[in-house]
């Protein structure tokens, strides 16, 4: 078990490779390559090592978080140390979206990986997720039920033999995730209870996204498992290059692997990704407001703004009660997606503390301060005016 742990240590570099962005504006397939590097804790026997990856991931959402998405990662081994080793997940969500307070939602994903030989270390996953989303003006709680199953497997290989070992995978479980929208930022916090083979555990985490000139990415988790309490954390930074390239930078402290004694340590990498799809081509237009998708219960609708037209924007209208939703920079603009109600709403934007108006907003008129606004009008019969269908 000792020289299969030196070698398996490194599977967490898995969880290293970008995935695509699970932001609600997303709508893309993209390729990310780069390099990446495993240290050990100090007084044991994993070992140091690099490693190239590759990763393929795409990634759709629509109208209030339902979303199908995908990702195929690779990695080979720089040096003479460590094993190839491949991944891939599919996933997916559905919710109710009616704009009420409450959206009900279904979750599903299933996971594989596998550590090439001569220690060959497999891994399949399945989960399901029936999901309560409560909403809030600037925060929003989901409560997330989960069950799993699945099962590793373990192969050691001689010139004689090969030696095996496997074990079933279950857990069960109740997660409650917060998510803040903060100035220039989300800041996603909560906790889990779960229940698996080794027994039962608890999960509290800690997320911060920081949306800039760069995209910053803080995030912490503790673990209070039957073999005591883990502490894992990362660091990540995503900066658009230009076109469709990006460049981004993770590093962090993972979790151990007790089923083949995998000790934690610090993993590390640089990539550069490239954006081969645009899957949500709405999105991504000239206008300062898009209309994406309208039913009877109203519409979604896209706000966006050059990024170099200031340093803090915000959305104020009728149809937030004229407080402000922060705007956050996405491929070079400021960008927002809320769902209006039906009715003849009027709104503009809130940029360094000024009020401002493209000049391609539709139906602008002055209010009775003599202060100008955009107006959208929202039919209940799923007629749509203003801003560019």
């Amino acid at each position: 078990m000792r020289a299969i742990r030196g070698r398996l240590w490194l599977a967490v570099l898995a969880g290293v490779l970008p995935a695509s962005s699970a932001s609600a504006q997303s709508g893309e397939v993209r390729l990310d390559f780069g390099a990446a590097r495993t240290l050990p804790p100090a007084g044991t026997d994993a070992v140091e090592a690099s490693y190239l990856l590759l990763g393929l991931s795409g990634q759709r959402t629509w109208a209030g978080g339902s979303l199908v998405g995908f990702s195929l990662a690779g990695g080979r081994p720089a040096g003479t140390l460590g094993s190839d080793w491949a991944s891939g997940q599919v996933m997916g969500e559905l919710w109710t979206d009616r704009g009420g307070l409450f959206d009900l939602g279904l979750g599903a994903r299933g996971y594989a990986f596998r550590v090439g030989a001569p220690f060959v270390y497999e891994t399949n996953t399945v989960e399901l997720m029936p999901q309560v989303r409560v909403n809030g003006s600037r925060m929003s709680s989901i409560l997330r039920g989960e069950v799993g199953s699945g099962r590793s497997e373990i192969a050691l290989h001689r010139t004689d033999f090969v030696r095996r070992g496997s074990r079933e995978l279950w857990h069960r479980g109740i997660v409650l995730e917060n998510s803040v929208l903060v100035p220039r930022g989300l800041v996603v916090a909560g906790g889990g209870l779960y229940e698996g083979r080794a027994g039962s555990y608890k999960r509290g985490f800690l997320e911060w996204i920081f949306s800039g000139p760069a995209t910053v990415r803080v995030s912490g988790e503790a673990w209070d498992t039957p073999l005591g309490v883990v502490y894992a954390g990362s660091l990540g930074l995503s900066l658009s290059l230009w076109g469709p390239w990006t460049v981004r930078a993770d590093g962090g402290r993972g979790l151990p692997d007790p089923l083949v004694r995998a000790p934690q340590g610090l993993q590390g990498g640089g990539f550069l990704g490239l954006k081969l799809l645009d899957l949500a081509p709405e999105l991504i237009g000239s206008n300062s407001v898009r209309v994406l998708e309208e039913d009877p219960a109203g519409a979604m609708v896209a706000f966006s703004l050059p990024e170099n037209v200031g340093d803090s924007v915000w959305v104020r209208g009728s149809f937030t009660d004229w407080e402000g939703r922060a705007m956050r920079v996405e491929d070079g603009r400021w960008r927002l997606r809320l769902r209006v109600p039906p009715g003849t709403h009027h709104f503009g934007f809130e940029v360094d503390g000024e009020w401002y108006l493209p000049q391609d907003v539709p139906g602008r008129v002055a209010d009775e301060w003599g202060q100008e606004n955009g107006t959208l009008v929202v039919s209940s019969d799923d007629n749509v005016t203003g801003g560019t269908p």
